[in-house]
């Protein structure tokens, strides 16, 4: 009987692209003989193609496909997993081409670790690059390590040189690393960064309470509206309001699909005109949806001032496209004096 879920099995697609040991090792996903019932890891297919499209052809390919396999079998989850292969191979690239190393028989972690971490290499990384690669490559090699030592003594020379190498004085390079300088760096950091929030915690998470809840009631409204048309009370367009505050008015407008094509004919196509007309493709009762359109805002007495959606001057200024983004940021700097 074929087993239909082999031919669609992501990790097979490295077939050819690592070493068949590597792509086959015992206890892993890989492992032609693991049980049956067992859970495909999760985003596979994620991963996989993250090899294929940066890793393949690198020497260090074959370690870090392992990894991958080996840390799957360990229960990690794939953003874990991702995040180590992504950082193991970033720092590689950076490593291998400031010591002009070919292979991964060149690599001598001991040697190369500590010109890194005391600073003698890449001057452009920072102290917290050095300390997260250092802390990500000794994991790694644990984790390598402890997947090793469960195999037969036979299976153990075979995958070795695909394990990475863990340093023989770790401790020292762990204190060249500075790791705990840098998490002490960060927490202070965050606490000063929480600090500077803290005069106006009430105030935010005041103001987040009221666009909660109006949205909530916005909610309620356009549910209600919808109820109506649907029961056969109203028809669409549907004007709907809403009294806020005892000071303004909120004014909507509730569509369909179909019935904001045929009230817009100059915004879209004759075939679409067509399909809505005839309630076809996507304008049948199944497909067809529901929109509403924030209309306008008024004063209740038709000359104070009016809040409405907090929102609306990001829309109108399309701030949502990314170039609007970076044109804010740099009016801000401007504004700053930066």
């Amino acid at each position: 009987m074929v087993n239909l879920f082999s031919r669609i099995d992501p990790w097979k697609e490295l077939a050819g692209q690592c070493a068949l040991e590597v792509l086959c090792a015992p206890k892993t996903w890989g492992d032609s003989l693991r049980p049956s019932p067992i859970e495909v890891p999760q985003n596979l297919e994620g991963i996989v193609t993250y090899l294929q499209r940066n890793v393949v052809d690198h020497p260090w390919a074959n370690h870090l496909v392992l990894l991958a396999a080996v840390l799957y079998s360990q229960h990690l989850q794939y953003k874990s997993v991702f995040g180590t292969l992504s950082r193991l191979h970033r720092g590689f690239s950076d490593l291998f081409a400031a010591l002009s190393l070919r292979s991964m028989a060149d690599w001598d972690v001991d040697r190369h670790m500590t010109l890194y971490l005391g600073g003698h290499l890449l001057n452009e990384h920072t102290s917290s690059q050095r300390a997260n690669f250092w802390r990500c490559y000794v994991s790694s090699s644990v984790h390598l390590k402890r997947w090793l030592t469960g195999l037969p003594a036979e299976q153990q020379a075979q995958y070795l040189p695909y394990i990475l190498p863990y340093p023989h004085d770790s401790r020292e390079l762990a204190r060249l690393s500075g790791g705990t300088q840098v998490t002490l760096d960060q927490q202070e950091k965050r606490k000063a960064d929480t600090d500077a929030l803290m005069p106006f915690y009430m105030d935010l998470r005041t103001q987040a309470h009221l666009r909660y809840n109006l949205l909530v009631r916005i909610r309620k409204t356009y549910r209600k509206a919808i109820q109506a048309v649907e029961s056969g009370k109203a028809d669409l367009p549907l004007e709907i309001e809403m009294r806020e505050g005892g000071k303004e008015r909120l004014v909507f407008r509730l569509w369909d699909r179909r019935t904001f094509v045929l009230e817009h004919p100059k915004l879209f196509s004759q075939a679409t005109k067509w399909d809505a007309r005839n309630r076809r493709r996507a304008y049948t009762p199944t497909k067809n949806a529901y929109l509403l359109e924030f209309v306008r805002v008024e004063a209740l007495d038709g000359t104070g001032p009016v809040t409405g959606l907090w929102f609306l001057e990001l829309l109108e200024q399309g701030f949502w496209e990314k170039s609007s983004v970076q044109d804010l940021q740099r009016r801000l700097k401007r504004s700053k004096g930066g």
